[in-house]
């Protein structure tokens, strides 16, 4: 192995006891040996530290506390604490299949050039006893390679760090993982590369076997709150492009986010939840999503006109709601008076 193909893994850990040392062990496994694993424990309870600790020295791995900060500080804090050159990154309750970092290697070596910054893989999808129950999950969820903006803003991405390697410019040239994402932290990640010139190679075979948890909410407070920070940090992006760019690109992107943040609201208020936050988070999304310009697909406006006549959002909301949901109708309407 020479300098240029040293790896870091780093993992970050948080109450993962159930699953780390499998983590570990399909890593130590490798055909082509990592030479650094760090372990970044994110503000696990005092019993769960420990047990990381007796566990780092059975198994000879780095590991590092912090203060609870989220799973994007723990990569960044891993990436901080390694030196070799590229990186690959692994969720405490994944794991690599034997050949991954060779397979990725491999493609990373024979496409070696400034522009590449990463190389990424297929997933199987796995239960909670490691058995397969998908054999190419993200290849049949979205297309790759991801080329275009449009590739990367259509839907959910499906690049999953677990999956990829990475070089140490590109991480440091886009400076790591956005601090206040706890969900989008990875579409985040991979359109700042792409944003900033890095473009990536897709190897179409599994590499990482990809955990579905049961437990994991894609509407959960934080990842809701993450879905805000995320359409913000994509309309900053948009807003610096030119406008037949712009007309392009943001019907990809504002109507899937702004039916999720009114999925977010009407689920709290079916629940008798505090629904404040969410009703903010909406108002701004559909306030974005009107002056972006962007024509709202049926299926949306179907649904936010619904909402709205039902008196599913708040009385300030439904004026604005409806000038959206109407607001390609109501264009036609105007057109046809004038003539």
């Amino acid at each position: 192995m020479t300098d240029a193909d040293a790896v870091v893994v780093v993992i970050p850990f948080h109450n993962g006891m159930a699953f780390i040392e499998r983590a570990v062990r399909s890593v130590l496994d490798q055909t082509h040996p990592a030479h650094e694993i760090v372990v970044v424990d994110d503000g696990s309870t005092e019993a769960e530290a420990q047990g990381l600790s007796a566990l780092a020295s059975t198994l000879g791995f780095s590991f590092i506390r912090q203060d609870n900060a989220g799973q994007s500080v723990a990569r960044n804090t891993g990436v901080a604490h390694s030196c070799s050159p590229l990186i690959c990154l692994l969720d405490q309750d994944d794991f690599f299949l034997p050949d991954h970092i060779e397979q990725l290697l491999a493609i990373w070596n024979s496409n070696r050039s400034p522009s590449v910054g990463y190389v990424y893989g297929d997933t199987q999808r796995v239960d909670l006893n490691g058995d397969i129950v998908y054999e190419h999950f993200i290849k049949s969820h979205s297309t790759h390679p991801k080329v275009t903006m449009a590739d990367f803003l259509t839907s959910d991405m499906y690049i999953l760090p677990s999956a990829s390697l990475f070089s140490r410019d590109m991480f440091d040239a886009i400076g790591g993982f956005h601090p206040e994402l706890r969900g989008y932290e990875d579409d985040d990640f991979f359109l700042s590369a792409q944003m900033a010139g890095f473009r990536g190679i897709f190897l179409d075979r599994p590499v990482v076997a990809w955990t579905f948890n049961p437990g994991s909410s894609s509407h959960s407070p934080t990842f809701a709150a993450s879905r805000m920070v995320y359409l913000r940090r994509v309309t900053a992006i948009l807003a610096g492009l030119s406008d037949t760019d712009k007309r392009e690109l943001a019907p990809h992107f504002y109507p899937r986010f702004v039916s999720q943040i009114a999925y977010d609201l009407s689920a709290l208020r079916a629940a008798g939840k505090e629904h404040d936050l969410a009703e903010a988070r909406l108002r701004e999304a559909l306030m974005l999503y009107r002056e972006s310009g962007t024509p709202l697909p049926i299926n949306t406006r179907l649904v936010i006109g619904l909402m709205a006549v039902t008196r599913s959002l708040p009385d300030p909301m439904t004026r604005i709601a409806m000038s959206v949901a109407l607001s390609r109708p109501l264009r036609r309407l105007r057109s046809a008076l004038r003539r």
